[in-house]
């Protein structure tokens, strides 16, 4: 057939079948093996050959580029793609491919032979059973490796696309490789002994889903987080350029190790019941296993759970023995049990601190500190005192007060609660009104083991950062460590809690400061040792530094510093392996400053624009308050284990991704590096010199004073018409604050706890009440406030009343209106413009006719609205051509028109004349007033 009629046909001689070589039959080990990895060859290619699992992968790809591609910005600007960012976007969406591709391409493998009716001829084969099970599973060993790796691929590739060629391959490799892939393996040693136990696909499938959603269910909703009880689960960890994987590699290598030893249990289990041949019910598997099982499997299966039971007993020694484990319930009713018990004590006289001398010792390699402090301690009260209430606040869990001496004698300890950490001790010596005593005190903080979930980031091998609370215990009740929900105060019979501090009348509220009420203001000194190669720091001015051996004969590296002055009761400790960027700036007022720049080595990039915020930020401070109390502003790095910056005397210490890392090569991004600099350092002034008092309102005068001040930096530095960005953003937080406010929204005035009132609320009002009055003016308030309340050393101390009478005092008449809306009550405006339309004049004029309406509501501190503005108010209306560059490049808008009207409520035509062409136009075009929906105020011009 096929063939040329007339081509002849050709028979090629063959051998008979008799002189054929017999083949030989191999059964050795080194043959199975050889057979197991070409299978596995086989298996892993009929994986990733599917057009499915491409397209599943294609998807996870992408979603783990993009990420990588977005994510990590701060107030919107992005962060360097550096390699810790690049992996930790594994855990946002890219996760959920992971479990999607091994939970369905498991069961795909394992009941393959099946699905294409293969089954009855390898079931038949003489091999062993592992070889059939061991090649799929290897398969799936190939298929982690293969997602694994796509993390590096994805990040690589972002990082080249931005520019940035410092890969960290040795990161990329511990964090995949012996953290991640773990956990991948773990998986797939679950699903496939799922897929084989119930030895159906489909049901295999809901199964391995069902065991992943009830634990995440368990975690999230059911509050139960402990990790030995959760297949797979580890402590979480952060990778810091300070101080790298650091103390996480011990629990997550004992975890994995924990998980993998289970995992492997049931590998083996799981080929005891792998099915071959046509039985398969889980009765005739049954069997087969029991007959499967031999000595061999026997010691295999011993080994295993010898070393599972011995890794998790070495895990609960760690997590529950040196360490404590609690539930959130169990920590909710330890806190209502506190309460219960200590509550009594909160107003209970106890002596204030008059001087500190501190002597700390940091041990970061074995992470543990020893400190002593020498206490002047006086009785400001007008009761005698005869006990000393010590609450331990410290974040380490295992804090020992060694020894404890008050005026030359040992105190007799009358009550010693270990549990809560509660000790009264009887005074040798009654202390009488005005009375002071000598008190020394010596203590051990450390970490023992690792807890089941928690950075523990107080002392770190590279980059320990603490606060005086976690060195030495407070005096009395401390009523930040109450239950704040009600639903749960509800459930544990204690009463509402509505408001965290006093009244603004109350007498003990107001003879305490707001962020520590052991002392007034005192006089501070001390003494820091630390490694060698480490840099430590305390508040105060460096006197000398030193290295001589240790109480353990090894060499350490000693700092004494010393503050001038008096000083609010609030100071930290840190070391590290610091580079130290120095600069000597002149003060407006002529006065020497010193800037120091305490960072990583490698954190360069952005060290100039904290020092350009610091000159700028004391410059503002100086000229309109008061003169800066110190010679010398410090700037210093701590690990990214917390997300925050903290501003103590003379020292303002930075959480590791706040700024150093960031890319702010757009000019129209936030330059947070520079603005929360210059909040911080206004707090040198707003919390420092001005100490509020402990009662309602009180932060205001610290933390809307310090954003306030940071705002009036920007725009100085910038100029008023790029600030709608941000104030924007201050109207969003504001605005999201109050929308999700689980109680009440109280007034700027008397709000003591919620964090959008004094940040976003009262920085916005601030800034609108100085565009309306003038900046001079309101500054001169608060300069002759300042100066009236700044180191006061008795009580009253200053409150938001007194700070609002200073603000009344020099407020115009017609503007009262505004002072009682913004800080008294709670008042939202609806202003936006309808229309705008232009008339062509001659040359370059225009006629702008504008329809606008104005109006404003009040709400109760439910968030029900209470009424309608009925008066005028004083709002902005603006006229607008095409937007420009600043000379640093930033977006600025080019106001043709921008005045202030007096509008009463309800619709309003303004029509206006203008030079050059109007483009937009709106009313309250900068967002200056706290309006509910603000992109309705500004709209093309027609």
């Amino acid at each position: 057939m096929g063939k040329k009629q007339g081509e002849e046909l050709t028979v090629k001689a063959t051998r008979p079948l008799s002189m054929l070589p017999i083949p030989q039959k191999v059964y050795t080990t080194a043959a199975y093996l050889s057979h197991l990895f070409r299978l596995a060859r086989l298996e892993f290619f009929n994986i990733v050959k599917d057009p499915y699992f491409l397209a599943i992968l294609l998807g996870g790809f992408l979603f783990l580029f993009f990420d990588g591609w977005f994510g990590f910005p701060t107030f919107g600007t992005p962060a360097l793609p550096l390699t810790y960012y690049m992996l930790e976007v594994k855990d946002f969406n890219y996760i959920l491919f992971v479990y999607i591709i091994l939970i369905f391409y498991t069961g795909e493998a394992v009941h393959r032979d099946k699905s294409v009716r293969y089954d009855s001829i390898a079931d038949a084969l003489p091999v062993p059973n592992w070889l059939g099970y061991g090649s799929k599973f290897l398969a799936l060993l190939g298929v982690c490796f293969l997602l694994v790796n796509l993390v590096w691929v994805s990040g690589v590739l972002n990082q080249t696309i931005k520019g940035y060629f410092n890969y960290e391959f040795g990161m990329y490799f511990k964090d995949l490789y012996l953290i991640e892939l773990p956990e991948y393996v773990q998986l797939a040693m679950l699903t496939f002994f799922v897929h084989i136990l119930v030895n159906n696909k489909f049901l295999g499938h809901v199964i391995s889903i069902a065991v992943w959603m009830v634990l995440f269910g368990v975690r999230n909703f059911g509050e139960q987080d402990y990790n030995l009880f959760f297949y797979s689960y580890t402590p979480g960890y952060r990778i810091s350029d300070l101080n790298g994987f650091g103390h996480f590699w011990k629990p997550l290598l004992s975890f994995n190790v924990y998980w993998l030893l289970l995992g492997a249990i049931l590998l083996v289990l799981g080929n005891l019941l792998w099915n071959r041949g046509s039985e398969s019910s889980f009765k005739t598997r049954l069997k087969l296993a029991r007959q499967r099982f031999n000595t061999p499997v026997a010691v295999i299966l011993s080994l295993l759970t010898l070393g599972w039971l011995g890794m998790g007993f070495y895990i609960y020694r760690n997590v529950s023995v040196q360490n404590t484990y609690r539930t959130a319930e169990e920590s909710r009713r330890r806190q209502a049990d506190f309460e219960n018990l200590y509550k009594k004590y909160e107003r209970i006289p106890q002596p204030k601190i008059t001087d500190l001398k501190v002597a700390v010792d940091l041990y970061p390699s074995q992470r543990y500190v020893e400190a002593r402090g020498v206490f002047m301690l006086k009785n400001k009260s007008l009761k005698s005192i005869d006990s000393l209430h010590l609450n331990v606040g410290s974040a380490l869990e295992h804090f020992k007060i060694k020894s404890l001496i008050i005026g030359g004698l040992v105190p007799k300890l009358i009550h010693n609660d270990t549990s809560f950490r509660y000790y009264i001790y009887r005074l040798p010596k009654t202390l009488q009104p005005g009375d002071s005593v000598k008190m020394d005190m010596a203590t051990r903080s450390e970490n023992r083991g690792f807890a089941n979930s928690g950075f523990s980031r107080e002392v770190v091998y590279n980059g320990s950062f603490l606060n005086g609370s976690d060195l030495f215990p407070s005096f009395g009740y401390n009523a930040g460590s109450e239950l704040d929900s009600d639903k749960y105060r509800k459930k544990y019979g204690l009463p509402k809690k509505e408001y965290s501090a006093p009244k603004q009348t109350d007498a003990f509220g107001l003879s305490n400061l707001l962020f520590n009420d052991d002392a007034d203001l005192v006089t501070f000194e001390g003494t820091v040792s630390t490694e060698p190669d480490q840099i430590a720091i305390l508040p105060g001015y460096l006197q000398k530094d030193w290295v001589q051996k240790g109480a353990d004969g090894q060499p350490r590296r000693y700092f004494s510093y010393k503050q001038e002055g008096l000083m609010d009761l609030f100071f930290n400790v840190s070391s590290a392996r610091y580079a130290v960027t120095k600069e000597l700036y002149k003060t407006p007022d002529g006065q020497n400053l010193k800037i120091e720049i305490y960072h990583h080595p490698s954190h360069t990039r952005n060290v100039s624009r904290y020092v350009q915020s610091v000159k700028d930020a004391v410059a503002y401070n100086n000229l309109n308050y008061r003169p800066y109390q110190y010679r010398q502003v410090r700037i210093l790095e701590f690990p990214r284990y917390a997300g925050f910056a903290q501003s103590f005397p003379n020292t303002v210490p930075y959480t590791e991704s706040f700024g150093w890392v960031a890319d702010f090569s757009d000019p129209n991004k936030t330059d947070y590096a520079y603005y929360v600099t210059a909040h911080e350092v206004a707090h040198q002034w707003w919390g420092h010199q001005v100490c509020p008092s402990n009662t309602r309102g009180a932060n205001q005068i610290s933390e809307s004073m310090a954003e306030y001040s940071a705002l009036m930096v920007l725009k100085h530095k910038y100029g008023e018409d790029v600030m709608q960005n941000r104030l924007k953003y201050c109207l969003d937080q504001y605005l999201g604050g109050r929308a999700n406010e689980d109680k009440f929204e109280e007034t700027l005035l008397e709000n003591d706890s919620r964090s959008y009132v004094w940040y976003d609320k009262g920085s916005l009002v601030l800034y609108a009440l100085q565009d309306m009055m003038g900046e001079k003016a309101l500054n001169k308030a608060f300069s002759d406030f300042a100066n009236k309340n700044a180191f006061l050393q008795k009580p009253p101390f200053p409150t938001s009343g007194k700070w609002l009478g200073a603000i009344r005092a020099a407020v115009p008449d017609s503007l009262q209106y505004f002072v009682e809306d913004a800080f008294e009550k709670i008042a939202l405006y609806e202003n936006r413009i309808k229309k705008a339309e232009m008339t062509k004049g001659k040359g370059d004029a225009y006629q702008v006719k504008l329809t606008v309406q104005s109006k404003k509501l009040y709400y109760d501190k439910k968030g029900n609205e209470t009424g309608q503005g009925k008066g005028n108010d004083l709002i902005e209306i603006g006229i607008f051509t095409e937007d420009k560059k600043t000379s640093t490049g930033q977006t600025r808008k080019v106001p043709l028109y921008l005045k202030k009207h007096w509008l009463s409520p309800g619709d309003h035509v303004l029509t206006l004349a203008v030079k050059g062409k109007p483009v937009k136009a709106g009313i309250d075009p900068y967002n200056k007033l706290i309006d509910r929906i603000s992109d309705d105020n500004v709209i093309a011009v027609e």
